[in-house]
């Protein structure tokens, strides 16, 4: 199964005033305090427990967008979540860099 890949430019158009996305940041505690999306939470990949995100979800169709550094980590998030029951997670394509 590959992780579905959503558009930066698409995760812009869906940020409007009073919608909040799950944005799931998996790179470094360092990286990310450099900079961030707004209202990401940061898990580190190496710290991801997929089964216990796949838990807490409400409804499991509820998008959940990853993102890292380049897209290579969230690639594998992705697939993770996937593989523990999170139907709709998208890794963002080209990551922060973007």
């Amino acid at each position: 199964m590959s992780a579905a890949i959503i558009p930066l430019s698409e995760i812009a158009s869906l940020l409007q005033p009073g919608k909040r996305l799950d944005i799931l940041d998996v790179r470094t505690p360092a990286e990310f305090a450099r900079a961030h999306a707004a209202g990401a939470r940061l898990i580190p990949l190496d710290e991801l427990d997929p089964v216990a995100i796949a838990a807490e979800r409400r409804d499991v169709h509820e998008p959940i967008y990853v993102i890292c550094q380049s897209g290579a980590r969230a690639a594998k998030a992705c697939q993770r979540l996937q593989e523990a029951g999170v139907v709709d997670a998208y890794c963002v394509e080209g990551g922060t860099a973007a």
